[in-house]
């Protein structure tokens, strides 16, 4: 299965989803120092934060290094080319999927 993870391009936003038997909150902001956007995942059943400060970066599976078992979480540019994710472009041009298909 594949899911869409809605964000807008607010600089900072929470969104919960439930995914794979767990309740994960989404912390996504924008970092003007490094421009570009950065994420926290929260299991918020346990109240544990499973990942903290992880760049949005196209083409790679930004879940892998951590061995979390839910699955991967993916950044996509629709227009197809190489720029990384922009702070207007989230949400419309750049768009974040969790995958349980690995």
């Amino acid at each position: 299965m594949i899911s869409e993870v809605i964000f807008t391009s607010e600089p900072y936003q929470d969104l919960t989803i439930d995914w794979m038997d767990k309740s994960l909150k989404f912390t996504m902001y924008w970092n003007d120092e490094a421009d570009g956007w950065f994420f926290d995942v929260t299991e918020m059943i346990s109240n544990t934060i499973l990942i903290t400060g992880v760049a949005l970066v196209l083409g790679a599976d930004m879940f892998e290094p951590f061995a979390l078992n839910i699955g991967g979480l993916f950044c996509v540019n629709e227009l197809n080319t190489n720029d990384n994710p922009t702070l207007e472009g989230l949400g419309s041009t750049f768009k974040v999927y969790l995958t349980d298909e690995l």
